[in-house]
């Protein structure tokens, strides 16, 4: 018998990877389910077969029997949705594990920023948590220590998550018990019509004898592109086979690819932005790249659409070793250090560049992961596995903090396990610090009494 499902999701046009991910995601779960689409998108367009109904519309029939399906990601488009899981608890699919931007949207005052925040972990200070709610400071780490993601977490039945890095956090903030509740399915490599590759180069005006780099999505500080600005500027000045085409938008005011491209003036000469693509538009770039380059840091649990087009594509792929990235086989993607730097990246790209031969073995070495292990089918049997539980799920509360707390910890990769020793009860304030007397490199961390 197949299960009812309500999913409620932004859904194409929309600008958004995940409107993209559910699209596909109802359009192959259909043989397994009786689905109806909440959305707030304007004009949303579904598989056929499936019935779309106005979010604002929402009425309780359209819950009677169903188990709502929430798509949850950290931008303006997924806020009414996350009013409602917030209410109708539900499976909730987790495509980020910072939700601040997200909870930002809802209008939140910074006494109710401060309120998520400390929430989200228990062994931070709710002042640090208000510090950060209004922005006193913007540090990149901090964001991860209040992640926003317990109130969510806590309301739903069941959560999936695309790596086992995200399930980890979840229990390192919130604990065992809800982190039980919590399925790991690795995101499904995005299938797309086989493309010939040099006919699409030829289509996208890219010649054969250039070694074309392809970054894509919506461009951020976090994508670390200036680190590859400042990586292919000495290679452009003494090899002009590279191109750099960024497939996505350049940014927003807060980053802008095209500004920062300023600063590297030969580089800029020998880079495309190329806007917004169409999922069709997206393949094509994807497909005609000599070498796909997804850097993160710091990474927040999310999983890149252009890395899983970039497998079922056979592309070789470079990746931060970080995060969910540090979960692909190493013989299918290639992996950057998280501590490296720019030079190290120019001098892996030369020779990969210079390399034909091992980018070929790593493709297809890609294909074959993308083909079995991120298989659509292995996508589905997992996700109707979290359907099932989350029927029978009841909710939990996360733990409080009740350890001890020493002094100093970290460093950088320790910081994970490190939080757990924040527990005193008490509201103390956490210190960043950078290379502290007598000790080792790195960033460490520290109880302010």
């Amino acid at each position: 018998m197949k299960e009812h499902l309500l999913h409620v999701t932004p859904l194409p046009p929309a600008r958004n990877g995940i409107a993209d991910y559910a699209s596909i995601l109802l359009d192959n779960v259909q043989a397994h389910t009786n689905s109806l689409v909440l959305s707030d998108t304007v004009g949303a367009v579904a598989p056929r077969g499936i019935r779309v109904v106005a979010l604002e519309a929402a009425q309780p029939k359209h819950f009677k029997r169903r188990l709502p399906v929430y798509q949850i990601g950290n931008n303006w488009q997924h806020a009414e949705i996350l009013r409602m899981a917030l209410k109708r608890p539900g499976l909730v699919v987790l495509h980020d594990l910072q939700l601040f931007y997200l909870y930002e949207s809802l209008g939140l005052n910074s006494g109710e920023m401060a309120d998520v925040a400390s929430r989200s972990n228990p062994f931070i200070s709710h002042a640090f948590a208000a510090r950060l709610s209004a922005k006193a400071t913007t540090p990149k780490l901090p964001y991860m220590l209040a992640n926003m993601t317990a109130d969510l977490v806590s309301a739903s039945k069941r959560i999936l998550v695309h790596s086992r890095y995200a399930r980890n956090l979840i229990e390192r903030h919130l604990g065992e018990v809800v982190a039980d509740r919590v399925d790991v399915v690795p995101h499904f490599a995005i299938p797309s019509t086989p493309r010939n590759r040099d006919q699409t180069r030829r289509r996208l005006g890219v010649d054969s004898d250039r070694f074309l780099i392809v970054t894509a999505g919506f461009a951020t500080k976090a994508k670390q592109l200036d680190m590859l600005a400042q990586a292919l500027a000495p290679l452009v000045r003494q090899d002009r086979r590279y191109l750099w085409i960024h497939a996505g938008s350049a940014g927003d005011e807060y980053y802008n690819l095209a500004s920062m491209l300023k600063e590297y003036p030969e580089v800029s000469a020998v880079t495309r932005i190329t806007g917004y693509l169409s999922e069709s538009a997206l393949d094509d770039h994807v497909a005609a790249a000599d070498l796909l380059i997804n850097l993160r840091f710091p990474s927040v649990g999310e999983s890149s659409g252009s890395l899983a087009r970039a497998l079922t594509s056979g592309v070789c792929a470079l990746v931060t070793d970080t995060g969910g990235y540090s979960e692909y086989p190493s013989d299918a993607v290639l992996k950057f250090g998280l501590l490296d730097t720019h030079r190290t990246l120019g001098a892996l790209i030369k020779v990969i560049a210079d390399n034909g031969d091992l980018r070929t073995k790593v493709g297809l070495n890609a294909r074959a992961y993308a083909e079995t292990r991120l298989s659509m089918d292995s996508y589905i049997e997992g996700f109707m596995t979290a359907v099932t539980r989350a029927k029978a799920a009841k909710t939990v509360e996360p733990r409080r903090a009740d350890a001890a707390v020493s002094d100093w910890v970290g460093p950088l990769e320790q910081l994970g396990s490190a939080f757990n020793l924040f527990g005193t009860g008490e509201r103390s304030e956490v210190d960043f610090v950078r290379n502290p007397s007598s000790r080792d490199p790195g960033i460490y961390v520290r109880r302010r009494t």
